[in-house]
């Protein structure tokens, strides 16, 4: 997001638009432009409030990812809780705008129902952690994954979406066998849940 403007041709923004309409129904073509873009900007703001919220939370549960270990799947600019100062890395196709600083491999990641993750990347991770995926899709066969594994869901707890993605976090555990510890809830206007497996075994790759 830039002043009064939206780079419509960018994906990640795509998403991240999608995203919004889904969580609070509102349409570009239902108001006018500066009333949409305010609306989008607040919303975006208020879930990376949401979002330390979710980092204490992760904290609370031990969830170890802020470590050369720990790889954030799938994020951009508005939605990675990954830092500059972390030295978390981050697989991505989303760079456009990410601050610099952060160990960025520009490339997408899929997972296969014997564990293997197709990405071509020089490192290998014992944690993968994702947040707020937008499309259920987006995390297809992460139960298969054979390493540590950490997902959440966060945002306003007036957001329309807000069952139904706590409702993927309570299916993720359930395709793991319910073998995860989940954590969370509301605070004040805000929501977050978080899903974390812990495991010794490394994940295979290709």
């Amino acid at each position: 997001m830039n002043g009064n403007y939206i780079d419509v041709s960018d994906e990640y923004m795509i998403k991240v638009i999608k995203q919004f309409e889904s969580a609070t129904d509102e349409k570009v073509e239902n108001i006018h432009f500066d009333v949409y873009l305010k609306t989008l900007s607040e919303w975006v703001k208020l879930r990376q409030k949401a979002a330390k919220l979710y980092k204490l939370l992760l904290l609370d549960m031990k969830a170890e990812y802020e470590n050369g270990d720990a790889v954030e799947i799938g994020k951009g600019r508005y939605d990675t809780i990954v830092s500059s100062d972390m030295s978390t890395a981050m697989i991505t196709p989303y760079t456009k705008s990410l601050d610099g600083g952060r160990i960025i491999i520009p490339e997408e990641f899929k997972v296969l129902e014997n564990g293997v993750i197709l990405t071509d990347c020089p490192f290998s991770f014992t944690t993968y952690m994702t947040q707020n995926p937008y499309l259920n899709t987006d995390i297809e066969n992460f139960e298969y994954i054979n390493g540590n594994l950490i997902f959440g869901v966060y945002g306003s707890k007036y957001d329309k979406d807000k069952s139904s993605k706590i409702e993927l976090l309570y299916n993720l555990n359930k395709r793991l066998e319910n073998n995860c510890t989940i954590d969370g809830g509301i605070i004040e206007d805000k929501y977050c849940y978080a899903l974390v497996k812990q495991t010794p075994s490394r994940i295979g790759r290709r």
